[in-house]
């Protein structure tokens, strides 16, 4: 990583649409995923990957294997906590980061195949944060999004079905309730300035008072 980047990490907080966790990968076997609430995070350098940049509209960064471009990947790492689990998802197969004045988009996903074992891991989200900034240099937020969509998919198994069961599976679709964010990452071992406390705080002020909404206008109806 060169000396000179700088680390950013774009945090979304919200809950699922639906899904269902099969084998007891964020914690409980066989249980619905609806409702349930989840942070994902995408830890990024663009400089990294193969960027694309239109002044005042858009900028976008991508690489890696899936992209055809090997080792390009401008995703470090992503992650997803649910139930207070979290798993981790490097980006190198597959990296994808993008701003601009229609949304945001971030994804990872790595896919692999050996003839034995098979695994498939993906974490993708558009979403429409009011004011979005056009350069991924650019910190902001945390905004709630006025819409969107994606997904998450963890599932690793053997190739031959005989070989037994998935060793993990669950899968997930993204509400549009969603609180974006991006900040500087933090110097290892560093302790988060106030500031960053703050956006933390504040996500989670928005969701509380989302889900509020939500429950008043359930009973009112």
């Amino acid at each position: 990583m060169p000396a000179s980047a700088v680390v950013k990490i774009a945090t979304y907080t919200g809950t699922f649409y639906d899904g269902y966790d099969t084998t007891g990968v964020f914690g409980t076997a066989n249980t619905g995923l609806a409702g349930v609430g989840y942070v994902v995070t995408f830890t990024y350098d663009p400089s990294l990957g193969i960027r694309s940049t239109v002044a005042g509209y858009s900028d976008s960064s991508r690489g890696g294997v899936g992209f055809g471009y090997p080792g390009k990947s401008p995703v470090i790492t992503s992650a997803i906590t649910v139930n207070g689990t979290t798993k981790l998802l490097a980006g190198g197969y597959l990296g994808l980061v993008q701003t601009s004045v229609n949304g945001i988009k971030h994804a990872a996903e790595y896919s692999y195949n050996d003839g034995v074992d098979y695994a498939f891991k993906q974490i993708s989200i558009y979403n429409y944060p009011v004011g979005a900034p056009t350069s991924l240099d650019q910190n902001f937020g945390p905004v709630a999004a006025t819409g969107g969509w994606g997904s998450f998919a963890w599932y690793q198994t053997k190739v031959n079905p005989g070989a037994g069961p998935a060793t993990d599976s669950a899968y997930a679709d993204f509400n549009y309730d969603t609180v974006y964010s991006v900040s500087d990452l933090l110097p290892s071992g560093g302790v988060p300035e106030p500031a960053n406390w703050a956006l933390m705080v504040a996500g989670l002020g928005m969701i509380g008072g989302a889900m509020r909404r939500r429950a008043a206008i359930a009973a009112s109806a």
